[in-house]
């Protein structure tokens, strides 16, 4: 469908025409939340980081005093630039330009990737950013995954090269410390940056220990290690409040443990403290991230787009997540399609390829199921959803283990090799 043949065009412009409309109608509710509601549903997250930023840089104890303040020291200091200067009825006008900017970006950098081989089928990768649930989520709440993403994806594209200037490797370092404002959406993708740019890395690190000592000069009281302390405590008692949050259940006219995290999003610490293992949600989510980066040591050579569809998906299940970190599902989706285009790979994995990549292309559409159906169906849909993106997750350590299949070719030669097949 995607790839150029004639007997596919006429889905493929039906499909395109739903994503403009999903698009539209989505987007435009999104971003009249983020400009214009107001009450607690309006731009929710912004005005609460907008808090959190401006009451660092005044001095106050965020960890004692602010309840939300769960993103790290070096966090808030990489937000000052975007949300620190303006007050609370600019921040909103602020961050929707900017946000504009980064999905603009995010197009861009997509091209780069799939190289589409028709008018139509870049109309698609143009839309698929815009029409996913997770976009408009994002953009209502104010988030941050919307401007996370294509530094991911500007990572991504560079840790390919066989080769970077000192120029290349600054822009490096500068992407994923601001990718790293949400490492609980982020930090399983550092593991990348350890194994193919350990110098980028020992910078980053470096960098963001200099950001968080930055941030204690601000908190009166207060050392590096101290504050990084305070936040390590903070996260945890946010993510277990995100994973155990009450909610009322009518049919039974009572309040259940767990049971809204399981309606909102499956991970790895909503499942254990739905059956009370809340005590076990740290050591499960270090396994997990340390299990990811022996993975990828062990295979290390094969394609960036591959191993890094692994971590997009240890990021989601890894710890407690909101619906809106979805968005990192789009680095799935262009795996996906370079296995289903690559020359390298065999009929059979293209066509498993092809009918994961359609799946969960439909589970990623807007505005997605979580709040659309009622329960028990909305259930049911995150459970399906969660069953197809295992299975990708299975596909993508099976082609790890062909080194045939796992080292793709490079995004020009694949639209080459498309080419040459229309």
């Amino acid at each position: 469908m995607l790839t150029g043949r004639k007997a596919d065009s006429k889905i493929l412009y039906g499909v395109v025409a739903l994503m403009a409309l999903a698009a539209s109608v989505w987007l435009g509710y999104q971003f009249w939340r983020l400009l214009f509601q107001a009450g607690e549903m309006g731009a929710i997250d912004l005005l609460k980081r907008h808090l959190e930023v401006r009451s660092l840089v005044a001095e106050r104890p965020i960890y004692e005093l602010l309840r939300d303040a769960v993103y790290p020291p070096a966090s808030y200091l990489l937000l000052w630039p975007l949300v620190g200067w303006l007050n609370e009825a600019l921040v909103r006008y602020g961050w929707a330009l900017t946000t504009v900017m980064a999905l603009v970006v995010t197009q861009i950098q997509i091209l780069r990737v799939v190289r589409p081989v028709n008018a139509v089928s870049k109309a698609f990768w143009l839309l698929l950013p815009l029409s996913m649930y997770a976009t408009g989520a994002t953009i209502g709440n104010g988030q941050l995954i919307v401007h996370i993403v294509p530094c991911l994806l500007g990572c991504l594209l560079l840790l390919d090269r066989s080769g970077r200037s000192w120029q290349q490797t600054a822009l490096l370092v500068a992407l994923t410390l601001f990718a790293l404002v949400k490492p609980n959406a982020t930090a399983p993708f550092f593991w990348l940056l350890i194994l193919r740019a350990p110098l980028a890395a020992g910078v980053t690190a470096l960098t963001y220990g200099l950001l968080t000592a930055g941030a204690a000069l601000f908190q009166p009281g207060y050392g590096p290690v101290t504050l990084f302390q305070a936040w390590l405590t903070a996260g945890m008692s946010g993510i277990e409040y995100g994973s155990t949050a009450e909610t009322y259940i009518p049919e039974v006219q009572e309040y259940v443990i767990g049971y809204g995290s399981l309606f909102s999003n499956i991970s790895i610490h909503s499942v254990l403290s739905f059956y009370n293992l809340g005590h076990w949600n740290k050591f499960a989510s270090l396994a997990v991230l340390a299990a990811l980066g022996l993975w990828l040591l062990r295979y290390r050579n094969r394609d960036i787009w591959i191993l890094a569809s692994l971590a997009a998906l240890v990021s989601k299940f890894w710890t407690y997540q909101g619906w809106y970190d979805d968005l990192v599902l789009i680095i799935p989706l262009i795996a996906l399609y370079r296995i289903w285009i690559s020359g390298s790979a065999s009929n059979y994995w293209r066509a498993r390829a092809r009918d994961l990549f359609a799946l969960v292309f439909v589970f990623t559409l807007a505005p997605g199921g979580i709040y659309l159906f009622p329960a028990p169906f909305n259930l049911i849909y995150l459970l399906l959803q969660t069953l197809v993106l295992a299975l990708v997750a299975t596909l993508m350590l099976l082609l790890c283990l062909k080194p045939d299949i796992g080292c793709l070719r490079s995004a020009q030669a694949q639209s080459n090799f498309e080419q040459r097949r229309v």
